[in-house]
């Protein structure tokens, strides 16, 4: 988690921008608005804090595909979809409990019948079988969004006077830009490489 006020002195400016993020959830809203439809308008957020945010975004929806289909997933005995969704916006403070209980039993519970292949049988359902059967398309889209948060930190709002490169660098100081890289790095490269393992 990245280093900030507790919640219990949370400033307003701050629940703001967390709703206004929001809002330009995976560049959705900011991109139909670049292309001329205002159905509803996209908050003008800096576009460091923009890129950054849809950056870890992309990164924890590709953590679906590999934790849904976890040998050790049913030693949690929560909902997986809820951790999923949770873990999209608290990452950490979610993840490692998670990674916690997966290793603390020593028996299997409920972990499922190996196949002839050596493989655990899924029992998915809902969106847990869409973002595994579509794992493919997920990481192919996830790693457009990372795209684009690199070109919207360079390029986004440009012409509504959030200044050039060096204002934008230095718009976090660097500690929480490291933070969010560590956080990242956490979930190491396994997100990546089972979407793409995953029929």
């Amino acid at each position: 988690m990245v280093q900030g006020d507790p919640v219990w002195e949370i400033k307003l400016d701050t629940i703001t921008m967390i709703l206004d993020l929001s809002l330009d959830f995976l560049f959705i809203l900011p991109l139909t608005n670049l292309l001329g439809i205002h159905v509803l308008e996209s908050p003008a957020v800096h576009p460091t804090a923009e890129a950054l945010f849809n950056l870890v975004m992309g990164w924890s929806i590709m953590f679906a595909p590999m934790l849904f289909t976890d040998e050790r997933r049913k030693r949690y005995s929560g909902s997986l979809v809820a951790l999923w969704g949770i873990q999209m916006f608290l990452t950490n403070t979610v993840f490692i409990p998670y990674m916690a209980i997966r290793l603390n039993h020593e028996d299997w519970i409920n972990e499922g019948v190996p196949s002839k292949t050596g493989s655990v049988k899924l029992d998915l359902s809902g969106v847990q079988k869409v973002m595994v059967s579509g794992a493919r398309i997920v990481s192919v889209v996830c790693g457009a969004v990372g795209l684009i948060s690199v070109l919207w930190f360079f390029l986004g709002r440009a012409d509504e006077g959030f200044g050039n490169f060096s204002d934008r660098w230095t718009y976090f100081p660097l500690s929480t830009l490291l933070a969010i890289v560590q956080d990242m790095h956490s979930y190491g490269t396994s997100a990546c490489i089972a979407c793409f393992s995953h029929n």
